[in-house]
């Protein structure tokens, strides 16, 4: 958030989080990053689920 804020942003773009019994933890004591950033209400926020490549991105050569 300080970043954000230090840069005016307008969006945060971070990975979604992991599957799994820590993420879990994480998600349900608000300590993961994502969890956080989701709570707060001054920035849109876009998560890239993990299973995303580059691959998946359009090629734009042409």
């Amino acid at each position: 958030m300080t970043i954000a804020d230090t840069y005016g942003a307008f969006v945060i773009v971070i990975g979604a989080p992991r599957l799994g019994a820590v993420s879990a933890g994480g998600t349900l004591f608000h300590t993961s990053v994502s969890s956080r950033l989701a709570r707060q209400n001054r920035y849109a926020l876009l998560l890239i689920p993990a299973t995303v490549s580059a691959a998946a991105w359009p090629d734009k050569s042409t």
